[in-house]
């Protein structure tokens, strides 16, 4: 009988701890919602690198790389797309001393479509389709500005520093629908790979 009674007494002590332990294991933490919800309004500014060559009609290289400065601007419609503006000027990073001067300006427009809203860092793709102009002058004889339509694609990863502060890493693949020539000067290759250090804003 004592066995009986210790026993019934064992079950009732240990039945709220089993429950406790049941509901703790059912438990599933409520998924942490996005720290910007659209709509809201993303801008930044950062650095970029691009692989172009530009040669003479003779075949001399002129310009071996180039080396920029961006700023976009994004409106996001929903937490993973948004749409927007980038624009852009660039200078070579290696040129002959007879190219007096040399700019490329690029206007685009972009979709972004981010993969993890939810999580830091955040990776995204890019979308895009604009147009690069070219100033040229070469030796104090000719001067040129040529333009190209392009379309690319991107991919990288951004994260958040503090509560609307943030930075990323993206890596481009521009593409131009056209060869970008004129009479005197040519660029090399219709594709063209960039990498963007990127820092801004979100409200």
């Amino acid at each position: 009988m004592k066995r009986f009674v210790c026993l019934g007494v064992w079950l009732c002590l240990s039945l709220p701890c089993f429950s406790q332990i049941y509901r703790a294991r059912d438990y599933t933490a409520p998924e942490e919602p996005a720290r910007f919800t659209a709509p809201r309004w993303e801008i930044s500014v950062g650095a970029a690198a691009f692989s172009e060559q530009m040669r003479d009609v003779t075949g001399q290289r002129l310009v071996q790389g180039e080396l920029g400065a961006e700023m976009r601007a994004f409106y996001a419609f929903a937490d993973w797309a948004a749409a927007g503006l980038a624009g852009s000027v660039s200078g070579p990073l290696r040129k002959t001393e007879l190219l007096d001067r040399y700019r490329t300006y690029r206007l685009e427009a972009l979709v972004k479509f981010t993969l993890t809203p939810r999580a830091s860092p955040r990776s995204y793709i890019t979308a895009g389709m604009g147009w690069q102009q070219h100033d040229i002058s070469y030796f104090h004889l000719w001067e040129k500005k040529f333009s190209v339509p392009f379309v690319s694609l991107g991919m990288g990863v951004e994260t958040s520093f503090a509560e609307n502060w943030f930075a990323g890493l993206e890596l481009r693949a521009l593409y131009r629908l056209q060869s970008a020539r004129s009479a005197y000067f040519y660029v090399a290759h219709r594709w063209e790979a960039a990498v963007h250090l990127r820092t801004g804003w979100m409200f």
